[in-house]
């Protein structure tokens, strides 16, 4: 019986590679040094970041979406949820083939996000600049903060004769 040494590295190694071959299956054969695979260009999916907060008694949802024309934005509302779907486009011209690498996603996105309170569906009003998608939602209901003082009763000191 022949004894051979244990090397971490060559399991670790092997993971590695069991991991690729993972990706490649789901994703397509990676190409290049790129994070995103020349085939998905165009084809992918992504999600833009979002924040959203209280100020004047609108709830105010911004999204970061750099890239996107605003005329490739589509924003509803359904019942208490807000839908915000859109497209970031690959430049024209260059053809998939053509990139080294690529590391911007392109494609159709969609967030939805289930609002806390009731809106004013008349007066939503969204602006794009600088590629901050800003929507804010006018509330039916005060959704601010309001601190609510305790009310006590005068507590009643007794007083203690010495004997």
């Amino acid at each position: 019986m022949v004894l051979t040494r244990w090397n971490p590295w060559k399991e670790l190694a092997s993971l590695h590679s069991d991991l690729d071959r993972l990706f490649d299956q789901f994703f397509g054969r990676m190409e290049g040094s790129g994070f995103m695979s020349r085939a998905m260009l165009g084809s992918g999916t992504w999600q833009p970041a979002l924040e959203g907060y209280v100020k004047d008694n609108n709830l105010i949802v911004r999204a970061i979406v750099p890239g996107v024309d605003p005329k490739d934005v589509n924003i509803s509302i359904h019942g208490n949820t807000l839908v915000i779907k859109g497209e970031r486009k690959a430049a024209e011209g260059i053809e998939p083939e053509d990139y080294y690498f690529c590391e911007i996603p392109y494609g159709s996105f969609e967030r939805t996000v289930m609002l806390p309170v009731e809106v004013d569906v008349d007066q939503i009003h969204a602006t794009y600049k600088d590629g901050l998608l800003e929507i804010s939602l006018p509330t039916k209901n005060f959704i601010g903060r309001k601190k609510i003082e305790i009310q006590t009763e005068p507590t009643q000191i007794k007083e203690l004769k010495a004997a």
